[in-house]
């Protein structure tokens, strides 16, 4: 059961992705619910080892509170969904690749002699972490 749940994430972040591209939006209409009913869903089971996956939300949740131009609320709230269905090995892999991911872009973007933008869509590199964590993990 875990495993189709965690393909369907990553099917859904692929979904993710595209909108962050296009709209620079992660849907609330999606995260809200996922986050309600995973967060239910694990209590009510009693799966707690898997609510220590919200422990990187909340750590750049207080970020944004801070400084709100630092990461997307959307962002967050779908690290949130990861940590809720992967677990905090798999929420913390994602943010890895993530950062990565993200040195990478900015490198290409350096090297281009491109100006490297403060805000660019971060979907696509939690969608490619996440689709990455869950093949290593």
């Amino acid at each position: 059961m875990n495993h189709y749940l965690l393909w369907a994430l990553a099917l859904l972040c692929l979904y993710f992705a595209y909108t962050d591209i296009r709209y620079q939006v992660i849907p609330n209409r999606w995260t809200h619910p996922l986050l309600l009913i995973l967060l239910l869903w694990r209590v009510v089971t009693f799966e707690w080892t898997c609510l220590y996956g919200l422990i990187p939300a909340l750590v750049l949740l207080l970020i944004f509170v801070i400084r709100p131009a630092a990461i997307g609320a959307g962002d967050i709230k779908l690290l949130a969904v990861i940590g809720l269905v992967g677990g905090l090995p798999i929420v913390l892999s994602t943010i890895f690749i993530m950062g990565w991911l993200c040195m990478f872009y900015a490198g290409v973007r350096i090297i281009r002699r491109q100006p490297v933008r403060h805000q660019f869509p971060l979907a696509p590199m939690i969608a490619v972490g996440y689709c990455l964590a869950i093949l290593i993990i």
